[in-house]
């Protein structure tokens, strides 16, 4: 089980893990991190990909060459069987032109 803090610290060490290998390239390696049939990818709602090859092809045809991130909230909880839910929200700058909400 879970101590109360634990499932934060590890909530927050995934995020910082998720968007290293993103920028880092190449972007559809995080593709890997989802789960493979139901994980849920939102971009530009309520364009989704589900599963983690419709999650690697929509993050290969992302066309922009640069991107910084910019996280509002990390909400991180808790759930059922030791499994931890993470809810991101921000914006993000591609080619340093325009920036999505």
């Amino acid at each position: 089980k879970f101590v109360m803090g634990d499932f934060k610290a590890i909530g927050k060490a995934f995020i910082d893990f998720y968007y290293n290998k993103f920028d880092t390239g190449p972007r559809e390696c995080v593709a890997a991190l989802f789960e493979p049939v139901n994980g849920m990818l939102c971009f530009n709602n309520p364009d989704f990909a589900k599963g983690a090859q419709e999650i690697a092809d929509k993050l290969r045809s992302l066309t922009f060459q640069t991107i910084t991130h910019s996280i509002s909230t990390m909400d991180i909880q808790p759930t059922y069987d030791n499994c931890i839910l993470i809810v991101v929200t921000g914006s993000l700058k591609v080619n340093e032109k325009i920036k999505f909400n």
